[in-house]
C-alpha cells in the first residue's frame, strides 16, 4: 500500500506528501499543549478546534507553495521543504501556544 499522495500543477512532478508531512503531528502536538496546559475548560473547547484549523490551513497553504516551488524552479524545493516550511509551521504552533497561554489560559508562563 502507497502511504504518499501526490499534489501537483499540471506541467509539475508535483509534491509528495507523506505520513509525516499532512500535518497531523503538528495538530496533535498543539492540541496536547493546550490540554495539558492549565486553563479555562470552555475556552479549550473552543480554542483546539480553532487551532486545529488554523495549522490545517497552514499546512495547505505550505503544500500549495511547496507546488508552486516545484513547478517553477524545483532547485529550492528541498531547502524550503526541509528548514522555510518547518521553521513557519512549527513557529505557528508555538505562536498559537503563546496565545493560549498568554491571553486565553488566565495564567503566564512566569507564574508557573
Amino acid at each position: 500500500m502507497n502511504d504518499f499522495q501526490v499534489f501537483g500543477i499540471d506541467g509539475s512532478n508535483g509534491v509528495w506528501i507523506g505520513g509525516p508531512c499532512n500535518g497531523i503531528t503538528l495538530m496533535f502536538l498543539f492540541a496536547i499543549f493546550v490540554i495539558a496546559y492549565p486553563g479555562n475548560i470552555k475556552n479549550k473547547f473552543w480554542y483546539v478546534p480553532l487551532g486545529i484549523l488554523i495549522v490545517h490551513t497552514i499546512n495547505i497553504a505550505r503544500i500549495i507553495a511547496l507546488a508552486l516551488i516545484a513547478k517553477y524552479d524545483y532547485t529550492y524545493l528541498d531547502f524550503n521543504h526541509t528548514y522555510t516550511f518547518t521553521f513557519l509551521a512549527y513557529s505557528a504552533v508555538f505562536g498559537l501556544w503563546m496565545i493560549w497561554v498568554n491571553k486565553l489560559s488566565g495564567t503566564t508562563l512566569s507564574e508557573k
